[in-house]
């Protein structure tokens, strides 16, 4: 008796002798005329000129089930908790796999039948009872299973395997790994792990990556659209390098380049979902509503960063040249307007002095003219006085003769006599 369970890796044939099996234990015999008989411990048997093969034990919890191929042809599905001994005289092979947990009204699974007529019926299992919202709708020879339930298939049904491209970390399309699941919710999923990366060509040959978050939702009418396409990821993401070549022929360089708050315009062009027509389109297609499409950032290739650099300080040169012949030219032209200024004001000032030259001539000629008006006027007054002076001298002295005729003067004599008095009296003051 082995210390250790045995199972089907042992086979022995047996001349004679005996053999205990252990409770938990079975074995397939087959005497020498062939004949196969099974035992299931605890028991001891003798062996005479037989092979002796202990048999490998296989059991499902209650969530799985066992799958029995048997040598006639025939598959049996049993549900767990269960134990079988697979034996080569009955079985080819013997399996266990893990029943579908559906754990919300949200989750599907689609369960094609290729046997509708056979009358094998549906395992079921002992601790997952459906709900009585659960249901299998039939539609041609495919149905949809709705949560929450245990699902475990019949040998006639095969859980539709959904394979699905996925995205690596850094936002590409993996070329190799597919997601493959049975299981399909109809919550909101996002097209990537994480964020999509996604290309932009630019009109300039040039390009622009973006983080793109996009989210969508699977109604259950849609589902059965998603059977019919082989991968919507791969399609959804094609669909979305076909719009980025029309997006990033729709972006301006000029917002690329600018450093003054026109980038914005990038991220509102990269990140408008009316903008993805292809994208629409093939989604109606596959049945899927997207519901956010978000620009998370963006930036632009070495290649293009180095051109910006190189054309950004190029155009800081020629600025600053040209603002600096504008300087120039500015100054010069300053100078200029100085100079005339200088020469208007030097006209302006001779013109002033020529004229404040004739207001004075003017002013001087007038008082010279008025100065001999005066003058004339005092010599009229003077010679006026002078004459009047000389008519009362003259008066006076006829006044004198007069009275001295009067006085019976001889006035010839007095008249003589006075000239030579006068003569006298000029020679003497001489």
């Amino acid at each position: 008796m082995g210390i250790t369970f045995r199972s089907g890796g042992y086979i022995k044939f047996v001349h004679i002798g005996g053999r205990t099996i252990k409770d938990g234990e079975a074995v397939a015999i087959w005497n020498r005329n062939g004949k196969h008989r099974e035992i299931i411990g605890p028991r001891r048997v003798q062996l005479f000129q037989s092979t002796i093969r202990f048999l490998t034990r296989f059991k499902a919890e209650s969530h799985q089930y066992l799958v029995v191929k048997h040598r006639s042809g025939k598959r049996e599905h049993i549900c767990g908790p269960a134990m079988l001994y697979e034996n080569p005289a009955f079985h080819d092979e013997v399996s266990v796999e893990d029943g579908i947990l559906l754990k919300s009204l949200d989750e599907y699974v689609v369960v094609n039948d290729f046997n509708k007529d056979n009358d094998g019926s549906r395992a079921t299992s002992t601790l997952f009872e459906p709900v009585k919202e659960s249901k299998f709708v039939e539609y041609s020879e495919r149905g949809i299973v709705q949560g929450p339930t245990l699902f475990v298939p019949t040998p006639n049904e095969v859980v539709h395997k959904f394979e699905w491209s996925t995205f690596c970390e850094d936002g590409k399309l993996s070329k190799e790994d597919k997601s493959q699941f049975h299981v399909i919710k109809t919550t909101s999923h996002s097209l990537g792990k994480s964020l999509i990366s996604l290309e932009f060509e630019l009109p300039n040959t040039h390009s622009i990556h973006a983080e793109i978050d996009v989210q969508y939702n699977i109604s259950e009418q849609s589902i059965h659209s998603l059977i019919k396409v082989q991968d919507p990821i791969m399609k959804l993401y094609q669909a979305m390098q076909a719009d980025a070549i029309f997006i990033g022929n729709s972006i301006s360089i000029d917002d690329i380049c600018d450093e003054n708050g026109n980038r914005g315009n990038i991220s509102n062009a990269i990140g408008d979902i009316k903008a993805y027509l292809e994208l629409g389109k093939v989604a109606k297609e596959c049945g899927i509503d997207i519901s956010m499409l978000r620009v998370t950032k963006w930036w632009m290739n070495e290649d293009f960063m180095k051109m910006i650099r190189i054309e950004r300080n190029l155009t800081s040169r020629v600025q600053s040249e040209f603002a600096e012949k504008e300087q120039r030219q500015k100054i010069l032209q300053l100078d200029q307007d100085n100079r005339c200024k200088a020469i208007k004001d030097e006209a302006e000032l001779k013109r002033m002095k020529l004229t404040s030259d004739d207001e004075l001539f003017q002013e001087m000629h007038e008082k010279k003219m008025a100065s001999l008006e005066r003058k004339l006027a005092l010599q009229a007054l003077e010679e006026k006085a002078a004459n009047k002076l000389k008519e009362a001298k003259d008066e006076g002295t006829l006044a004198f003769l007069a009275k001295l005729s009067d006085m019976d003067v001889d006035l010839t004599k007095y008249l003589t006599s006075h000239r030579e008095k006068d003569s006298s009296d000029s020679s003497i003051f001489k």
